[in-house]
């Protein structure tokens, strides 16, 4: 199958993190160009869940990506990130074929600042409830639930998300 990939380059900032997110495709693979700047950057959230979301590969901004979706995410120390809690594992449609929630699975790639910070990342639903413990240069995989995350008090986390799935939209459910 072929493959449709992005490699970042100077992940949060530090010149020498490269990271390659990668999936399989059902199209013709094609390479896709980003070049550094000129990209999307928005406060998300509000109050302890305020953070930057940088929309490098999304479909609002990007066009040419048939399944990937890539954003950088920087949270303030002692904030929340996904946060309400959302889930993207069930793809739904409305009557007219608009996607009310694609199903994803995501990467997380974390980088802390200072590095010997801390993030935690849970992820639940109806059958599993866990938290992890994300370090510096530590990578979550979350293929399904819901998946907030808290950069710990004192540490700013940088967050390189990839998300791949049965569509490319940033459609989730909100935890009721």
């Amino acid at each position: 199958m072929p493959r449709e990939h992005v490699e970042v380059r100077g992940a949060g900032g530090d010149p020498n993190v490269k990271a390659l997110g990668e999936i399989g495709v059902l199209g013709v693979g094609a390479t896709l160009g980003l070049k550094k700047g000129g990209f999307e950057v928005e406060v998300r959230g509000a109050g302890q869940a305020t953070r930057q979301v940088t929309n490098f590969m999304t479909p609002e901004g990007f066009e040419g990506a048939d399944k990937l979706i890539c954003c950088e995410v920087l949270t303030p120390d002692g904030n929340w990130s996904s946060y309400p809690p959302h889930k993207h594992d069930t793809h739904r449609e409305d009557a007219s074929g608009k996607v009310l929630e694609a199903d994803l699975e995501e990467i997380y790639f974390y980088k802390l600042n200072p590095p010997q910070g801390f993030a935690l990342q849970r992820i639940y639903s109806s059958g599993a409830d866990r938290t992890y413990l994300a370090q510096h240069n530590d990578t979550v995989l979350i293929h399904e639930g819901y998946h907030p995350t808290t950069s710990a008090p004192g540490y700013t986390t940088y967050l390189l998300n990839f998300l791949a799935g049965s569509a490319q939209s940033l459609a989730n459910s909100e935890d009721p």
